[in-house]
């Protein structure tokens, strides 16, 4: 069976103190079409972080000599680090969460189960919220349409009760990934994608787009890497909303 190109070109390090699961992990990128170069510890990480500069970068957490947050804090401070993406067999929110605030875009969970997800997660990560932040917080080709249909007072209604539904789905949502209940994730983000698409919540219906991915692909790690985005992407949506 064929495996699309999904990474074809991109130069990606892995850095994985484990010889075996460097191997899979190699073996899965380059099916996918990326070039990839390798480190097993953290220093050599770094250095050819820093002499090849690679696009992408899979890190484990966990490796000898320098681990995968010493890593994280020392490209930091380089003025161009590449797209860190951690590997990581731990779900803990607040783990998670510690990555993100020492660089890392994203994480992957450990053990890797399919390559197609694999090549899909690195350019979610990669990809998604760059490109997120390349498509406007309200569409006003769709919300002006929408202004000029119910007029000026209904908008304010409209504006008020999006907000208060909104509130509703986040919440459903933070306790659907909290609970790992996929169903409940999968329900929520399609109604959340149409609400969105309805008012021109561009950068919501994105998100949403990333949310329901995650479920259908079981990845919990992506899902609470993903879902404290939510709040800010509502938040963003209300006050260009409002000031409209």
């Amino acid at each position: 069976m064929s495996v699309p190109s999904l990474l074809d070109g991109r130069s990606i390090l892995v850095a994985e103190d484990d010889a075996n699961n460097l191997d899979v992990v190699t073996q899965m990128l380059t099916k996918l079409g990326a070039a990839v170069t390798t480190a097993r510890n953290g220093i050599t990480a770094v250095e050819r972080i820093r002499r090849d500069r690679p696009e992408i970068v899979l890190l484990d957490i966990e490796m000898p000599e320098m681990s995968g947050l010493d890593v994280l804090r020392e490209i930091g401070r380089d003025s161009t680090p590449p797209t860190v993406i951690c590997l990581t067999a731990h779900v803990d929110q607040d783990y998670l969460n510690r990555v993100l605030e020492l660089g890392a875009k994203g994480t992957i969970g450990k053990p890797l189960r399919s390559i197609e997800r694999l090549g899909q997660r690195i350019l979610e990560i990669h990809n998604g919220l760059r490109d997120a932040l390349d498509v406007p917080v309200l569409d006003l080709t769709i919300f002006d349409m929408l202004a000029r249909a119910l007029g000026e007072d209904m908008v304010g209604t409209l504006v008020d009760q999006l907000g208060a539904d909104l509130e509703k789905c986040n919440a459903a949502l933070v306790h659907a990934v909290r609970s790992k209940s996929l169903k409940d994730v999968r329900t929520q983000t399609h109604i959340l994608t149409g609400v969105a698409g309805s008012v021109g919540a561009s950068r919501l219906a994105v998100l949403a787009g990333q949310l329901n991915s995650a479920a259908h692909g079981e990845d919990i790690i992506a899902l609470r890497s993903t879902v404290p985005q939510l709040r800010v992407e509502i938040d963003a949506l209300l006050r260009e909303m409002a000031e409209r």
